[in-house]
C-alpha cells in the first residue's frame, strides 16, 4: 500500500513538472514570437500593451523557474525522508526532530511552489491578453 502511494506521488510530481516546463516553453515562445513580429517596427505609444505582454511573459518565465526550483527541493527532501526513515527508527528523539524540521521545510517549499505556479500561469495568460490588445490596436491604426 505504501509503495502504491509513492507511485501515485511520483506520477503527480511528474505531471506537475511537465506542466511547469510546458508553461516555461510557452512563455519563452511567446516572447520570441513577439520579437519576430515587431523587429521591423519603430517605437510608438501603441506598443505599450506589447511591452506589458513581454514583461508579463518574462515574469511567467521567472516564476516558472522558481516553481521548478521549489519542486526540485521538495523531491530532494522527500527522497531524503524515504531513505533515512528506516535508519532513524533506533533514535526516536532525533528522528522526531529531523522529521519535523524536514516537514516544515517541505511545507514551506510546497507553499512557495504553489504560489509560483499560480503566478506563472496568471502572468502567461495576462501577457496573452495584453498581446491581443496590442494586436487590435495595431489593426485599428493600420486601417
Amino acid at each position: 500500500m505504501l509503495e502504491e502511494k509513492y507511485n501515485i506521488d511520483s506520477y503527480l510530481r511528474t505531471a506537475r513538472d511537465k506542466h511547469t516546463y510546458f508553461l516555461l516553453a510557452a512563455s519563452a515562445s511567446a516572447i520570441a514570437f513577439a520579437i519576430t513580429q515587431t523587429k521591423t517596427f519603430g517605437v510608438s505609444w501603441s506598443q505599450i500593451p506589447l511591452a506589458i505582454a513581454v514583461i508579463l511573459w518574462g515574469l511567467s518565465f521567472y516564476y516558472g523557474c522558481k516553481c521548478a526550483r521549489y519542486t526540485q527541493v521538495q523531491h530532494q527532501e522527500s527522497a531524503y525522508l524515504q531513505e533515512t526513515e528506516g535508519a532513524m527508527n533506533n533514535m526516536p528523539e532525533t528522528k522526531e526532530q529531523i522529521m519535523e524540521m524536514i516537514s516544515d521545510s517541505y511545507r514551506k517549499n510546497m507553499s512557495l511552489s504553489e504560489v509560483s505556479d499560480k503566478l506563472q500561469f496568471y502572468c502567461l495568460i495576462s501577457g496573452g491578453v495584453s498581446f491581443l490588445v496590442w494586436h487590435v490596436i495595431e489593426m485599428v491604426l493600420r486601417s
